[in-house]
């Protein structure tokens, strides 16, 4: 299922959901109550969003050994994508404990077209540049806040296992990642089943993995890294 099918089936149970809500009123009887109430999502068990990026930056301080030698060979990796296809696409899915406590599961998926770049290794000066994938699965906690408004704050937090594949012709970069997450953001309710959402969220992680290329065959890797994004979005409420 292609983003636009995502973001274009999220809108329809929102409407959906308004739809079934909202009570039926004589026209010009409206009153400001009634406006604000039309925003409070009463009676919703479900939450279900799909996210894509804006800008996100990464950077990783690592030691690479190449096999046999003993060698710990200091490293850095940094990169930054820009729009949709430079970054991840964050799905999202959850129970609503309450009109402000969601408790669910992330899955973050995708594929950078921009190149990754080993700043260093030791004082080789080595370089690696190629295209990367990521994908990262863990649970999720968010809280919204001033949940009669239709716009609405909100705070959340995330664990995940991220693999980290990168294959360009003869070089390869491998890396499992055990991240955490947190991040800010609003949501603003066109109805109470469907919402526009913007956030920034940052993580730091640890892990190891492998790289081959060039000079360096089957090298064992180990560092951290730390990622920040901002992310606009789509949810439905159900």
């Amino acid at each position: 299922m292609t983003l636009a099918q995502w973001i274009g089936w999220l809108a329809c149970l929102g409407c959906l959901s308004a739809t079934g809500r909202l009570r039926a009123e004589e026209p010009g009887t409206e009153t400001v109550e009634a406006l604000a109430s039309a925003a409070v999502p009463s009676s919703i068990n479900w939450h279900l969003g799909v996210s894509i990026n804006a800008i996100s930056t990464q950077n990783a301080d690592f030691d690479v050994e190449p096999l046999g030698s003993g060698e710990h060979l200091p490293g850095s990796l940094k990169r930054t994508n820009y729009g949709p296809s430079g970054g991840p696409v964050l799905l999202e899915a959850g129970t609503v404990l309450s009109r402000s406590l969601v408790l669910g599961v992330m899955l973050d998926f995708g594929s950078g077209l921009n190149a990754i770049t080993i700043e260093q290794i030791g004082e080789k000066g080595f370089k690696i540049e190629q295209s990367a994938g990521s994908f990262a699965v863990g649970p999720r906690i968010a809280y919204l806040f001033f949940p009669e408004h239709r716009l609405r704050p909100f705070v959340n937090a995330a664990f995940g296992y991220t693999k980290n594949p990168s294959k360009q012709l003869d070089q390869e970069l491998r890396l499992t990642v055990y991240q955490g997450f947190a991040g800010a953001g609003a949501s603003y309710f066109l109805s109470p089943g469907f919402s526009l959402d913007t956030s920034v969220r940052a993580s730091y992680g640890i892990g190891s993995g492998y790289v081959d290329s060039g000079i360096l065959k089957n090298a064992s890797v180990s560092g951290s890294v730390y990622t920040v994004l901002w992310l606009f979005g789509t949810s439905g409420w159900l």
